[in-house]
């Protein structure tokens, strides 16, 4: 007694590709978020400019800190305090020190900006016992 038909036993089973295109469009839109936040970290300067070729790393810093035109320090998008900046470069700190890791900064300082600003923020991350900083600039041809 047979209940299942001969065709029935030759169907191929096809391969569904809908979860496939589900995982694309999330890692489409997961880059793209991640792309806005790194153009937010970074605020609006006019960096001062500096000869040569421009350097692509593919390091990415860490943590970004922004010096404006008035002195005032930019981390995240907002306004903070020296203080401020070296809680978080402290935390940040502690939370690499734990990974095994090395944190990288950057520093944009506007070029119009006072030296003292750079100067103190500077001498606090030395303190921190920060040693691996780059300071951001424009290229010029």
């Amino acid at each position: 007694m047979r209940f299942i038909p001969n065709n029935a036993r030759r169907r191929k089973v096809g391969i569904d590709i809908t979860p496939l295109i589900d995982v694309v469009f999330l890692l489409i839109i997961f880059f793209m978020t991640t792309a806005q936040f790194v153009k937010m970290t970074q605020a609006d300067l006019d960096l001062p400019k500096q000869a040569g070729d421009e350097e692509v790393t593919d390091e990415r810093s860490e943590l970004v800190i922004n010096i404006s035109q008035d002195g005032m320090y930019i981390v995240d998008g907002r306004s903070a305090s020296l203080e401020t900046v070296v809680r978080k470069v402290a935390f940040e700190l502690a939370y690499t020190r734990a990974e095994n890791e090395r944190i990288r900064i950057m520093i944009r300082a506007d070029r119009r900006a006072h030296t003292g600003s750079l100067n103190s923020l500077i001498a606090e991350l030395s303190e921190l016992g920060v040693r691996n900083t780059s300071i951001g600039v424009e290229v010029r041809p």
